[in-house]
């Protein structure tokens, strides 16, 4: 697919059907995130892929009942890792660009996602053994879009675009 088509196709998928993600689809999905840029080359971050189903469950529970999440194949979970001398916004910069790889190659896979911001962090931390230290940024359930979602509305380039200052 080419790289427009992909970020123009993305849509946040919020209704799955049972069929499984192969693992090669997954394998080339986590190297999207790999090959991510991060400052100075930390990768300071840790992908945690969840398809067990009780789990799952919980997980969707725990990002406040969005149930829907338990329905996708996979999840994955973004952390980032803590480094002496790095401040956290930095750290969670990094994980958000390499999970935004991740989705963009769900997209090209033929795949649907959903960025889900919305969790509580200790339980996702009970859930999957996350350390305290350990930043989770957000989840990515990943599966086969069970339906077509609508038109996406975006402002025109004009109303977000400046040039030489703000305006």
């Amino acid at each position: 697919m080419e790289f427009m088509d992909v970020i123009r196709k993305r849509r946040s998928i919020r209704k799955y059907r049972s069929e499984r993600v192969p693992n090669e689809k997954l394998a080339n999905m986590l190297e999207a995130a790999r090959l991510a840029p991060s400052g100075s080359n930390r990768q300071s971050w840790k992908f945690v892929v969840v398809r067990d189903k009780e789990a799952k469950a919980k997980l969707a529970e725990a990002c406040n009942n969005q149930l829907w999440i338990r329905d996708a194949d996979v999840i994955v979970v973004g952390c980032w890792l803590p480094m002496a001398g790095i401040d956290e916004m930095r750290l969670r910069r990094d994980v958000t660009i390499a999970i935004e790889h991740l989705v963009l190659a769900v997209v090209n896979e033929g795949l649907g996602t959903c960025w889900v911001g919305a969790f509580s962090d200790e339980s996702v931390r009970s859930i999957l053994g996350i350390p305290k230290e350990v930043g989770i940024n957000a989840l990515v359930p990943i599966g086969y879009s069970a339906d077509q979602p609508r038109p996406r509305m975006v402002k025109k380039l004009e109303e977000i675009v400046c040039y030489e200052s703000f305006k």
